[in-house]
């Protein structure tokens, strides 16, 4: 009860000083003729905690998009050698139309089609090169990921319980985490099935 009784007169002389400090600033204010400054929103600064719960929100964010980048990763990567392919056969659909087929005897063309085969060859090697290094490192970055996740979590759960001040906002922060580790848990489960049937 004493302790109680403490910290409420902590509190009360933490008011009575902020409203003095505010009430000599809209002095100063009125002398110097500008609009007075709300010192209690300056000096309201967050706490470890919750820049922490924020840093691990952003990685928690960024892991979910690795997750679901992973699975489709495959798709993306081969996007651009999909659309080289279908771009290559319709210019060559149209051509031979047009010139009823004597444009595969032009010296010109012969040159244009094999310089087309060896860059969409050189394509397709750097996607390979991408896919097995995306391979590699997967199960470092998804360990890395998980903890942010896990550990955001946890934080959020700390926050909700001890926040004394609902402006703290650690009721939206456990939202987004039980979201966000839900979205990966599935995601990172999809992941690891493509990833045990590459290997």
């Amino acid at each position: 009860m004493a302790i109680k009784f403490k910290i409420n007169e902590d509190e009360n002389e933490a008011k009575e000083r902020e409203q003095k400090l505010q009430q000599e600033e809209n002095e100063k204010a009125l002398q110097e003729g500008r609009k007075p400054q709300d010192l209690a929103k300056n000096r309201k600064r967050k706490t470890a905690k919750q820049k922490w719960a924020n840093t691990l929100l952003i990685f928690s964010i960024i892991a979910v998009i690795y997750a679901l980048s992973y699975i489709f990763s495959g798709f993306v990567i081969g996007l651009p050698i999909a659309v080289l392919w279908i771009a290559w056969f319709i210019i060559v659909l149209i051509v031979t139309i047009c010139t009823i087929g004597m444009i595969w005897l032009s010296d010109g063309w012969k040159s244009f089609n094999s310089s087309f085969m060896a860059f969409n060859e050189s394509v397709g090697n750097a996607t390979g090169v991408v896919m097995e290094f995306m391979y590699k490192i997967f199960p470092y970055l998804a360990s890395f990921f998980g903890l942010c996740v896990i550990a955001f979590l946890i934080l959020s759960i700390i926050g909700f319980k001890k926040q004394q001040d609902k402006k703290e906002g650690y009721k939206g922060k456990l939202i987004w985490a039980i979201v966000l580790t839900v979205i990966f848990v599935i995601a990172t489960i999809f992941d690891i099935i493509a990833f045990t049937n590459l290997a």
